[in-house]
């Protein structure tokens, strides 16, 4: 419960018109002032479905905070019930224009230069005295 009140007073101060800013902040402070001492557990859930129903409406009228992107979330109605499911980034594979049959030419010279600095300057180490 505490949670729902604290989301609907947050996304109520997030609201881009002042004068609605102030009359949806009233809102949410009086709704929950009002059922305060409710004791009985259908009109509780009625409250709280109905407050869910006002948290998303704000979800949806309320501009994104910059700095609280959750990325792509799906968000789904099961049995009359939401059922909020969070989308994760597929893996995939890097994308290259470079193969093994055509090299990357920047790779190529990285690699040259490196050898370079490493001190193998050509093949005659490798070779021998005679060349083979």
């Amino acid at each position: 419960v505490i949670r729902i009140y604290r989301h609907l007073l947050k996304s109520a101060r997030r609201l881009p018109k002042p004068a609605e800013r102030a009359d949806a902040f009233q809102q949410v402070r009086e709704g929950f002032k009002a059922h305060m001492h409710e004791s009985s557990q259908e009109k509780l859930a009625q409250l709280l479905n109905q407050a869910q129903s006002r948290l998303s409406y704000l979800k949806i009228v309320t501009p994104r905070d910059a700095r609280n992107q959750e990325g792509a979330v799906k968000v789904v109605y099961q049995d009359g019930k939401l059922v909020e499911h969070v989308q994760t980034d597929r893996p995939r594979a890097p994308i290259s224009n470079w193969t093994g049959s055509n090299m990357d030419p920047d790779s190529v010279s990285r690699h040259r230069h490196t050898l370079s600095r490493a001190g193998f300057k050509d093949h005659g180490h490798v070779l021998g005295e005679h060349g083979f």
